[in-house]
């Protein structure tokens, strides 16, 4: 399954490129990065960055309908991030994230210049980084818009987890 998104406008497809469904869920907002993925029982999940929200929602899609639920903010969905600040679970403008091999959940937050990891609820465990040059630190930009910051995580098969850290000009890699 392939989601696509375009300012607030979503389009979900299939794997040959057929359109399944338009306007999947309420986004509301401008999404800095669209993902699915598939947990250990195999079921599909749909996930969304929304900066100007400071949070990652995510819901597993109907078996039905291939539909998604994103009504906010009572309609099933789960949310990453409780508000806009510093605090552990807190963002200033979210613009990636990735799902690890064992269902955890890395967020590339931006404004703090760090990256977050919450297990597959959504509970917070853990962040590493600041703002800086050095190995393990980041500079994902600044200003007071989306638009300012820039950067992406990935986390591959065995869990190594890849930052671009866009004003350092660099890739970092760090071990599961």
């Amino acid at each position: 399954m392939i989601w696509l998104v375009q300012g607030e406008q979503s389009y979900l497809f299939d794997q040959e490129g057929n359109e399944i469904d338009q306007g999947v869920g309420d986004l509301s907002t401008v999404v800095s990065e669209a993902r699915t993925w598939q947990d250990v029982e195999e079921r599909t999940w749909l996930g969304v960055c929304l900066p100007q929200k400071n949070a990652v929602f995510f819901n597993k899609v109907s078996p039905v309908s291939l539909r998604i639920n994103f009504g906010w903010p009572t309609k099933g969905y789960t949310r990453l991030g409780t508000g806009a600040g510093q605090a552990r679970g807190e963002f200033i403008f979210p613009l990636s994230f990735d799902v690890g091999p064992a269902g955890r959940i890395y967020v590339l937050d931006a404004g703090n210049a760090r990256i977050q990891i919450f297990d597959a609820a959504g509970t917070y465990i853990t962040h590493w980084g600041r703002k800086g040059s050095g190995a393990g630190e980041f500079d994902f930009g600044s200003g007071g818009l989306p638009e300012d910051f820039a950067g992406s995580v990935a986390v591959d098969d065995e869990g190594f987890i890849y930052v671009a850290d866009m004003e350092n000009r660099r890739i970092q890699k760090f071990e599961p």
